[in-house]
């Protein structure tokens, strides 16, 4: 667990029970396996320094984990070992990217926050497929159920609304 006072935006699980979770103060990837050996993830070379990963989804479809890169507007890839594999959507607004889900097909659903407050649709090579919302009050998170059904809570003052695509 970082040691400074960090705040901790994605959490997910893969198949193997492997528990991940992103901390944007001090800008990690943290990995838990089953038996509570911590691993922090180092950022891919070319964005040392500057990533800020807001969220983290598991991709069964591909097993692959996918990380929202909030300061670099795009979503990164990495192998299930951890290794670096790409950036699979870029070219989004800086400081933006929210939240990011899979669903069984392996589709990705990426929400955009603070200035767009979108959520899109991207095939799971990162082509665009569809944008929704118009915009969304303040979208904070978006999940996927078994089913394929989206989910996306958006905060509207002090109230929180969950809004079904």
């Amino acid at each position: 667990v970082p040691t400074s006072r960090a705040e901790s935006f994605g959490l997910a699980v893969d198949t193997n029970l492997q528990v991940f979770a992103t901390y944007l103060g001090p800008s990690q990837l943290l990995r838990w396996d089953a038996t509570l050996t911590t691993t922090t993830w180092i950022a891919p070379p070319s964005t040392a320094g500057t990533w800020k990963p807001a969220d983290v989804a598991v991709d069964r479809h591909n097993n692959n984990l996918l990380v929202a890169d909030f300061n670099n507007g795009r979503l990164l890839s990495f192998a299930a070992d951890g290794s670096f594999q790409g950036s699979l959507v870029s070219g989004l607004a800086t400081s933006v990217s929210a939240a990011v889900a899979v669903d069984p097909s392996g589709n990705i659903y990426m929400l955009e926050n603070i200035r767009n407050r979108k959520l899109r649709k991207y095939d799971s090579s990162g082509t665009l497929l569809r944008t929704y919302g118009g915009p969304l009050a303040l979208p904070k998170g978006v999940a996927v159920g078994a089913d394929g059904m989206v989910w996306a809570i958006e905060q509207a003052g002090v109230a929180y609304k969950i809004t079904c695509f």
